[in-house]
């Protein structure tokens, strides 16, 4: 009987956490395919032989990269496979938090934490991420050291809890960092100030410590055998210079009095303070009450360090809030207690049946609010398949762009499943089957602040290079769509390489809603180019040099000296760097568009370029070209040849240049435009004022 009466609120807590949650086994959290950290794409890796850090990098510890790889082992490689197992994990970690709150508030309202945690908290950020396997870890070391402290059992028996409760603490690092060192730090500083009973602390400090380095040193001892060790130091460094704003956390908004007045952030900062001052001050706290407190603390710095890497955005529904409903409970219970022994017993009945209808009146409240997601997931939700899998989301325009846009980008594809998706790129390999082309699953954000130094965007460029690939997925990546988040963030939006790649060398050839479908542009017959090259350091000189080329109905171009060079199938990026190679100059100040099947006449004029040059011969020259470009056709680099004095011959009028002077003031002025009819002549020393043999001659047809 008492075994049933122990047992039946737990029950209860399963049951209806499991009725509850598995109604979101098909849900599709994000229609913008792109989930929590890239975990998933790096589980595949981990089951097809790579491994973690070395064959590719990750910023984030290795725990649910191997957890998911276990599972999708066990069960297959999905997401509704990954649902489900979260789902699990939330079940045990609603279990959890109840036993935690049992076991501090002792009333049989201990359950109304878990039930709103359950319903407020869960379904609202559904998809598996380390945070919810850290609320595991850490909820069950918070109670094998609660018990460890508190039963007086025979002494191997708690050593063996304080073992257990630090390799759990060891684990909570090996999936997530943070929240790894501020259980350590925090539960050592319980270990020396506050615990009771200081008889054999030393020896129980050196078992938890143990128990800490057991899984740490196991992750340490994998990555040493498999070469990985230095490459993990490496992303371990991109990682705190992408979080280095957490160390102010404290300088954030968030303290501020206009951020903190929403319910849930006055109850988180509420339950942040309390839990420290009692702590410091209350000096009658059960060993389980210090633990449960150094447990909240530990979580609500997680939210602080949350709160400051994602630009003072909080969800409101974050797993980490589990403790601070338990902790608000905590504080009423307390304060009935306290009225109960300073005041009158009729206060505190009176109290204490006010506080009860108060959580009947919250189950009820936690209740309805169940029901009516369920009946809104049946009634209100678009439910959809693609690759015969069901799905549903409350998104219904990004799940109806997300539809439509895999319909035609799978016609396109056919069998190409080697694609890369920016700026995030986790689920949309495992709901469309692809196959990452790079060892980069997830690139946080876009422009400047893409993630990791520019040597990883550089790495990424190569690699799309290397391997060829032809398609590319972008999601919200629009050009208006960077122009209304360079406003809302008041900054100017500055490309980064990875960016300028893809506008450079691919097309987008379907575009639903935000998501894109980029193609690599290859040549082909009738393309016409446009070539710029830009200032670049130790290369070209101020200005550009501006040609164009036409690829014949043979696929190739006509290069100075009448050189021709078969493009066809080419990618720009091939065509860059043959074409610096052949005029000298770095590809990085290249750059080449393409224009179609637009009519060469239409748009270019020619020259002839004779005298004591490099490259003599005839060009085909934009209009709005200037002076500066033309020299640079010719293969006289201005930061070379200098060239002092110049004579423009535009009909009956001369015009003088001193292209000198541009080349330390650039005042356009002294770098005109080219028309039509010009000659141009360089002379070859100062003080001549006509042409002479060797003099570098230059003209401009019609």
């Amino acid at each position: 009987m008492r075994f049933i009466k122990r047992g039946l609120p737990y029950l209860i807590v399963f049951l209806v956490s499991f009725l509850y949650l598995s109604h979101f086994t098909h849900y599709l959290f994000a229609t913008n395919i792109a989930n929590d950290e890239g975990e998933m794409a790096g589980a595949w890796r981990l089951l097809h032989g790579q491994v973690i850090y070395r064959d590719f990098p990750v910023i984030y510890a290795p725990g649910n990269f191997f957890l998911l790889a276990i599972i999708y082992k066990l069960f297959g490689y999905s997401l509704v496979v990954t649902n489900k197992a979260l789902i699990v994990l939330d079940i045990l970690d609603t279990i959890l938090l109840y036993h935690i709150s049992n076991m501090i508030i002792k009333k049989w309202y201990a359950i109304v934490p878990p039930l709103v945690y359950l319903v407020v908290s869960l379904p609202t950020w559904f998809f598996f991420s380390h945070y919810w396997t850290t609320t595991f870890t850490l909820f069950v070391s918070m109670i094998l050291l609660m018990n460890a402290f508190e039963r007086a059992e025979k002494e191997a028996y708690n050593n063996m809890l304080f073992f257990l409760s630090g390799f759990f603490v060891g684990l909570t690092g090996i999936f997530l960092q943070s929240a790894g060192v501020y259980a350590t730090v925090v539960l050592f500083i319980v270990f020396y100030f506050k615990i009771k009973n200081p008889k054999g602390i030393i020896k129980q400090i050196i078992i938890f410590s143990t128990g800490i380095a057991v899984p740490v040193l196991s992750f340490v001892s994998y990555l040493l055998l498999n070469k990985a060790f230095m490459p993990f130091i490496y992303d371990q460094f991109v990682l705190l210079k992408l979080y280095s704003a957490t160390v102010w956390f404290l300088s954030k908004p968030f303290m501020s009095l206009y951020n903190i007045m929403t319910p849930l952030k006055l109850m988180l900062l509420i339950s942040f303070i309390g839990s420290f001052i009692f702590l410091i001050f209350k000096k009658m706290a059960s060993n389980k009450e210090i633990v449960f407190f150094s447990g909240n603390i530990i979580f609500l710095l997680n939210i602080l360090h949350w709160f400051a890497i994602s630009n003072n955005v909080m969800s409101p529904n974050y797993s980490t809030t589990g403790l601070s409903f338990v902790f608000i409970i905590y504080l009423v219970v307390l304060s009935s207690e306290y009225i109960k022994n300073h005041y009158s017993h009729t206060g505190y009945v009176l109290t204490n049946s006010i506080m009860q209808v108060l959580f009947i009146a919250i189950i009820l409240a936690v209740t309805v609010v169940g029901y009516k997601e369920i009946r809104s997931i049946k009634t209100k939700a678009l439910h959809f398949t693609i690759n015969n899998t069901a799905y549903w989301t409350y998104d219904k325009k990004g799940a109806k762009d997300f539809i439509e846009f895999t319909k035609r980008t799978e016609e396109i594809l056919g069998n190409d499943r080697k694609v890369f998706a920016y700026p995030l790129a986790s689920a949309v390999y495992m709901i469309l089957g692809l196959e990452n082309t790079t060892n980069y699953d997830i690139i946080l954000n876009f422009g400047e602040y893409a993630s990791g130094p520019k040597s990883i965007l550089n790495n990424i460029v190569d690699q799309l290079i290397n391997t060829k690939t032809k398609h590319i997925i972008t999601y919200q990546w629009s050009y208006g769509f960077l122009v209304a988040w360079s406003k809302k963030n008041k900054v100017i939006f500055k490309p980064n390489i990875i960016e300028t790649f893809i506008w450079d060398n691919y097309e987008s050839v379907v575009r639903v809603g935000r998501f894109d479908l980029w193609k690599l542009k290859l040549l082909k017959a009738g393309d016409v180019l446009t070539v710029t090259v830009h200032p670049v350091k130790n290369g070209a000189a101020p200005g550009s040099f501006i040609t164009g080329f036409t690829v014949g109905r043979h696929g190739d171009i006509t290069l100075s000296h009448n050189k021709k060079i078969n493009v066809s199938g080419m990618p720009l990026y091939d065509l860059k760097d043959m074409l610096a190679r052949e005029y000298g100059i770095p590809s990085g100040g290249i750059k080449i568009t393409t224009d179609g099947i637009t009519p060469i006449s239409s748009r270019l004029f020619s020259i002839t370029i004779s005298g004591a040059v490099k490259k003599p011969g005839r060009y085909s020259l934009n209009e709005g070209a200037r002076l500066a470009d033309v020299i640079m056709l010719a293969g006289r680099p201005l930061t070379i040849s200098n060239p002092r004095d110049i004579i423009i011959q535009r009909g009956n009028k001369k015009i003088d240049v001193n292209l000198l002077n541009y080349i330390h003031t650039h005042n356009e002025s002294e770098n005109p435009l080219i028309e039509k009819g010009d000659k141009i002549y360089v002379l070859k020393g100062m003080g001549q004022t006509k042409p002479f043999p060797g003099s570098l001659s230059i003209k401009v047809l019609g």
